[in-house]
Protein backbone atom coordinates (compact mmCIF):
# COMPACT_ATOMS: atom_id res chain seq x y z
CA UNK A 1 0.00 0.00 0.00
CA UNK A 2 1.11 3.50 -0.98
CA UNK A 3 -0.27 6.83 0.22
CA UNK A 4 0.57 10.13 -1.14
CA UNK A 5 0.93 12.33 2.08
CA UNK A 6 1.23 15.26 -0.36
CA UNK A 7 -2.50 16.48 -0.45
CA UNK A 8 -3.80 15.89 3.21
CA UNK A 9 -6.20 19.57 2.76
CA UNK A 10 -7.93 18.19 6.00
CA UNK A 11 -4.48 18.45 7.73
CA UNK A 12 -3.91 22.22 5.98
CA UNK A 13 -7.48 23.00 7.29
CA UNK A 14 -6.86 21.55 10.93
CA UNK A 15 -3.95 23.87 11.05
CA UNK A 16 -5.98 26.88 10.63
CA UNK A 17 -8.65 26.26 11.67
CA UNK A 18 -6.52 25.63 15.04
CA UNK A 19 -4.29 29.14 14.40
CA UNK A 20 -7.32 31.04 14.03
CA UNK A 21 -8.80 30.30 17.16
CA UNK A 22 -5.91 30.37 19.45
CA UNK A 23 -4.82 27.13 19.54
CA UNK A 24 -1.32 26.59 20.35
CA UNK A 25 -0.26 23.98 17.62
CA UNK A 26 -1.60 20.65 15.89
CA UNK A 27 -2.54 19.18 19.84
CA UNK A 28 -3.21 20.90 22.94
CA UNK A 29 -0.80 22.22 25.34
CA UNK A 30 -0.93 18.85 27.74
CA UNK A 31 -0.01 16.87 24.51
CA UNK A 32 3.28 18.93 24.00
CA UNK A 33 4.07 18.72 27.91
CA UNK A 34 4.04 15.29 27.89
CA UNK A 35 6.29 15.43 24.86
CA UNK A 36 8.78 17.82 26.27
CA UNK A 37 8.50 15.46 29.31
CA UNK A 38 9.63 12.46 27.32
CA UNK A 39 12.45 14.25 25.79
CA UNK A 40 13.44 15.41 29.40
CA UNK A 41 13.55 11.96 30.33
CA UNK A 42 15.34 10.91 26.86
CA UNK A 43 18.06 13.19 27.40
CA UNK A 44 18.71 11.89 31.04
CA UNK A 45 19.00 8.60 29.39
CA UNK A 46 20.97 9.58 26.73
CA UNK A 47 23.04 13.23 27.59
CA UNK A 48 23.78 14.86 23.87
CA UNK A 49 27.80 16.71 23.79
CA UNK A 50 27.40 20.44 23.45
CA UNK A 51 26.12 22.18 20.54
CA UNK A 52 24.51 18.58 18.85
CA UNK A 53 22.31 18.79 16.19
CA UNK A 54 18.48 17.70 16.52
CA UNK A 55 15.80 17.09 13.58
CA UNK A 56 11.91 16.50 14.63
CA UNK A 57 9.82 14.53 12.19
CA UNK A 58 6.31 16.12 11.71
CA UNK A 59 7.59 19.35 13.25
CA UNK A 60 4.11 20.41 12.93
CA UNK A 61 3.66 24.43 14.34
CA UNK A 62 7.35 24.05 15.78
CA UNK A 63 6.27 23.72 19.30
CA UNK A 64 8.52 20.77 20.46
CA UNK A 65 11.72 21.76 17.56
CA UNK A 66 11.68 25.64 19.62
CA UNK A 67 12.24 23.44 22.88
CA UNK A 68 15.01 21.47 21.91
CA UNK A 69 16.55 25.14 20.76
CA UNK A 70 16.20 26.20 24.45
CA UNK A 71 17.95 23.25 25.74
CA UNK A 72 20.74 24.50 23.72
CA UNK A 73 20.15 22.12 20.50
CA UNK A 74 20.90 23.18 16.64
CA UNK A 75 17.49 22.44 16.45
CA UNK A 76 15.66 21.38 12.94
CA UNK A 77 11.81 20.70 12.25
CA UNK A 78 10.63 19.23 9.45
CA UNK A 79 6.86 18.79 8.42
CA UNK A 80 4.98 18.24 4.82
CA UNK A 81 2.64 21.06 5.73
CA UNK A 82 3.90 24.21 4.58
CA UNK A 83 0.55 26.18 6.87
CA UNK A 84 2.54 24.44 9.61
CA UNK A 85 5.98 25.63 8.90
CA UNK A 86 4.72 28.95 8.37
CA UNK A 87 3.10 29.33 12.03
CA UNK A 88 6.74 27.71 13.08
CA UNK A 89 8.54 30.08 11.66
CA UNK A 90 6.09 32.69 13.14
CA UNK A 91 6.38 31.52 16.40
CA UNK A 92 10.56 31.28 16.02
CA UNK A 93 10.21 34.56 15.15
CA UNK A 94 8.24 36.04 18.11
CA UNK A 95 10.29 33.94 20.48
CA UNK A 96 13.48 35.19 19.49
CA UNK A 97 14.79 31.19 19.49
CA UNK A 98 16.63 30.24 16.25
CA UNK A 99 15.37 26.73 15.07
CA UNK A 100 16.05 25.59 11.22
CA UNK A 101 12.23 25.32 10.24
CA UNK A 102 11.77 23.55 6.48
CA UNK A 103 8.83 22.02 4.34
CA UNK A 104 10.40 18.29 3.36
CA UNK A 105 9.21 14.98 3.41
CA UNK A 106 10.10 12.15 6.31
CA UNK A 107 9.84 9.77 4.03
CA UNK A 108 13.11 10.47 2.21
CA UNK A 109 14.91 13.34 4.01
CA UNK A 110 17.29 13.74 0.73
CA UNK A 111 18.26 17.22 0.97
CA UNK A 112 20.23 16.52 4.33
CA UNK A 113 23.81 14.70 4.10
CA UNK A 114 24.42 11.80 6.01
CA UNK A 115 25.63 11.47 8.97
CA UNK A 116 24.43 15.18 9.99
CA UNK A 117 22.40 15.19 12.85
CA UNK A 118 23.29 13.43 16.96
CA UNK A 119 19.65 13.14 17.68
CA UNK A 120 15.91 12.42 15.75
CA UNK A 121 12.77 12.78 17.47
CA UNK A 122 9.54 10.73 15.91
CA UNK A 123 6.81 13.20 16.97
CA UNK A 124 4.18 10.84 16.64
CA UNK A 125 4.39 11.24 12.76
CA UNK A 126 5.85 7.76 12.10
CA UNK A 127 2.29 6.18 12.63
CA UNK A 128 1.35 8.31 9.89
CA UNK A 129 3.49 6.26 7.53
CA UNK A 130 2.10 3.70 5.93
CA UNK A 131 3.71 0.92 3.86
CA UNK A 132 6.95 0.06 2.11
CA UNK A 133 6.81 4.14 3.22
CA UNK A 134 7.78 2.93 6.22
CA UNK A 135 11.00 1.59 5.62
CA UNK A 136 12.86 4.29 3.52
CA UNK A 137 11.42 6.43 6.10
CA UNK A 138 13.82 4.78 8.77
CA UNK A 139 16.27 4.04 6.50
CA UNK A 140 16.60 7.99 5.95
CA UNK A 141 16.71 8.48 9.66
CA UNK A 142 19.46 5.70 10.03
CA UNK A 143 21.29 7.67 6.85
CA UNK A 144 21.32 11.53 8.65
CA UNK A 145 22.00 9.92 12.21
CA UNK A 146 25.54 10.12 13.23
CA UNK A 147 27.44 7.03 14.30
CA UNK A 148 26.67 7.10 18.01
CA UNK A 149 23.47 9.27 17.09
CA UNK A 150 20.12 8.71 18.99
CA UNK A 151 16.67 8.12 17.62
CA UNK A 152 13.02 8.19 19.55
CA UNK A 153 10.71 6.37 17.95
CA UNK A 154 7.05 5.57 18.37
CA UNK A 155 4.12 3.68 17.72
CA UNK A 156 0.90 3.51 18.01
CA UNK A 157 0.29 -0.01 18.90
CA UNK A 158 -2.84 -1.98 18.04
CA UNK A 159 -4.89 -4.48 20.28
CA UNK A 160 -4.22 -7.52 18.89
CA UNK A 161 -7.50 -9.29 20.11
CA UNK A 162 -9.45 -6.94 16.87
CA UNK A 163 -10.18 -9.36 14.33
CA UNK A 164 -12.86 -7.48 12.35
CA UNK A 165 -13.51 -4.16 10.83
CA UNK A 166 -14.72 -1.30 13.48
CA UNK A 167 -17.00 1.12 12.48
CA UNK A 168 -16.02 4.68 14.67
CA UNK A 169 -17.73 6.78 13.23
CA UNK A 170 -17.71 10.02 11.77
CA UNK A 171 -16.07 7.99 8.54
CA UNK A 172 -13.51 6.52 10.65
CA UNK A 173 -13.08 2.97 10.53
CA UNK A 174 -10.36 0.61 11.66
CA UNK A 175 -9.48 -2.65 8.78
CA UNK A 176 -7.39 -5.35 11.04
CA UNK A 177 -5.67 -6.63 7.92
CA UNK A 178 -4.29 -3.33 7.17
CA UNK A 179 -3.69 -1.88 10.64
CA UNK A 180 -4.80 1.28 9.74
CA UNK A 181 -7.51 3.53 10.60
CA UNK A 182 -8.87 5.20 7.54
CA UNK A 183 -11.05 8.18 7.11
CA UNK A 184 -13.42 7.39 4.19
CA UNK A 185 -11.21 5.45 1.86
CA UNK A 186 -7.57 7.18 2.72
CA UNK A 187 -5.40 5.22 5.35
CA UNK A 188 -4.76 7.84 8.09
CA UNK A 189 -2.54 5.76 10.96
CA UNK A 190 -0.98 2.51 10.83
CA UNK A 191 -1.01 0.98 14.22
CA UNK A 192 2.05 -1.63 15.08
CA UNK A 193 2.14 -4.85 16.54
CA UNK A 194 5.30 -4.51 19.56
CA UNK A 195 7.42 -7.57 17.88
CA UNK A 196 6.49 -6.39 14.48
CA UNK A 197 7.68 -2.39 15.31
CA UNK A 198 10.69 -3.84 17.33
CA UNK A 199 11.72 -5.65 13.89
CA UNK A 200 11.50 -2.73 11.60
CA UNK A 201 13.48 -0.79 13.79
CA UNK A 202 16.18 -3.43 14.43
CA UNK A 203 15.81 -3.93 10.71
CA UNK A 204 16.90 -0.47 10.28
CA UNK A 205 20.33 -1.42 11.51
CA UNK A 206 19.47 0.48 14.74
CA UNK A 207 19.81 -0.90 18.29
CA UNK A 208 17.59 -0.57 20.99
CA UNK A 209 18.28 0.89 23.93
CA UNK A 210 15.33 1.43 26.13
CA UNK A 211 11.26 0.52 25.57
CA UNK A 212 8.10 2.72 27.37
CA UNK A 213 4.97 2.07 27.13
CA UNK A 214 2.10 4.93 27.81
CA UNK A 215 -1.60 4.56 28.20
CA UNK A 216 -3.78 4.22 25.06
CA UNK A 217 -5.73 7.31 23.57
CA UNK A 218 -8.97 7.36 25.10
CA UNK A 219 -10.67 8.42 21.80
CA UNK A 220 -8.86 5.72 19.75
CA UNK A 221 -11.69 3.15 22.31
CA UNK A 222 -10.91 -0.65 21.92
CA UNK A 223 -8.69 -0.58 19.10
CA UNK A 224 -6.17 0.90 20.22
CA UNK A 225 -3.00 -0.96 22.84
CA UNK A 226 -1.52 2.13 23.40
CA UNK A 227 1.47 3.80 22.78
CA UNK A 228 5.70 2.10 22.28
CA UNK A 229 8.30 4.63 22.51
CA UNK A 230 11.86 3.31 22.09
CA UNK A 231 15.22 5.02 22.23
CA UNK A 232 17.95 3.36 19.87
CA UNK A 233 21.40 4.19 18.75
CA UNK A 234 23.12 3.46 15.19
CA UNK A 235 26.09 1.83 16.01
CA UNK A 236 29.13 3.63 15.72
CA UNK A 237 30.56 -0.21 14.16
CA UNK A 238 28.50 -1.08 11.20
CA UNK A 239 28.88 -4.35 9.60
CA UNK A 240 29.00 -4.17 5.77
CA UNK A 241 26.91 -7.56 6.11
Amino acid sequence: MEVDYSNRKDWTQRYIRRKATGKVGWADEDSYKAKEERIDSFLSRNPLPKNSRSLELGCGAGNITLFMAKKGLDAYGVDIEPVAIKWAKERMKASAITANFSVRNVVDLKNFPDEFFDFVYDGETLHCIIGQARKGCLSNVFRVLKKGGHFLAGANLVNGEITGPVDLGSRCRFNPNSQCLYHGDIPYYYLSREKEFLDEICGAGFRILHTEKTPKIPECGKIHAGWLWVDVVKPKEISDG
